[in-house]
C-alpha cells in the first residue's frame, strides 16, 4: 500500500516548511494547478479541505470525504487491501 499526500495550489517549498515543523514524515506531491485533484473530482464537490480519497488498484476512486472518519477510512483501506 502507498499513502501519498498531495498539495493542491500551494508553493512546495511552504508546503515542505509544514511538514518539517509539523513533523509530518509521508511523501507530498506538488498539485499546483489542481489538475491531479481535479482528475478525482465528482458532484458533489467535497471541498473544503483536506479531503481523503482512497484510490483502488484499477484507479477507480473507493473512498472520497471531506469528512475526516477514521473508522470509515482504516475500513475502506482494510477492503482495499483485502482484494
Amino acid at each position: 500500500m502507498l499513502v501519498w499526500l498531495v498539495n493542491v495550489g500551494e508553493d512546495l517549498a511552504d508546503v515542505n516548511e509544514y511538514m518539517i515543523e509539523s513533523g509530518i514524515t509521508l511523501p507530498v506531491l506538488s498539485d499546483p494547478d489542481g489538475e491531479f485533484y481535479n482528475g478525482y473530482h465528482r458532484e458533489p464537490a467535497p471541498g473544503p479541505f483536506p479531503v481523503d480519497v482512497v484510490v483502488a488498484r484499477d484507479g477507480t476512486i473507493a473512498y472520497l470525504t471531506n469528512a475526516y472518519d477514521a473508522t470509515a477510512l482504516r475500513d475502506v483501506i482494510d477492503a482495499e487491501l483485502a482484494e
